[in-house]
């Protein structure tokens, strides 16, 4: 079975878009409807080209290597929001 990183690097080349994927953050207190959550997702480009890891990764960028191998990632956006919970 091959690899999910495999997978979309076939359809992608080499290079690979990461919408989203490194890392949603939540954080949830107490939880209860109606309180809100917030959140928190990385846009990160992979490639294998020169480049290196945005510092802004921070310690993502080891779990990143050791996951997806590629030589260079870039931070394209690290959008914040809320949402409330609902019961559905």
């Amino acid at each position: 079975m091959r690899s999910a990183g495999a997978l979309l690097s076939r359809g992608f080349g080499s290079a690979l878009p990461f919408l989203g994927l490194a890392r949603l953050l939540l954080a949830l207190p107490a939880i209860g409807w109606g309180q809100t959550v917030s959140l928190q997702v990385q846009a990160i480009y992979a490639a294998n080209q020169t480049g290196g890891v945005d510092s802004r990764l921070g310690n993502l960028a080891e779990n990143l290597q050791k996951t997806f191998p590629y030589s260079m990632y870039q931070l394209l956006d690290a959008p914040k929001g809320w949402a409330e919970l609902k019961q559905a």
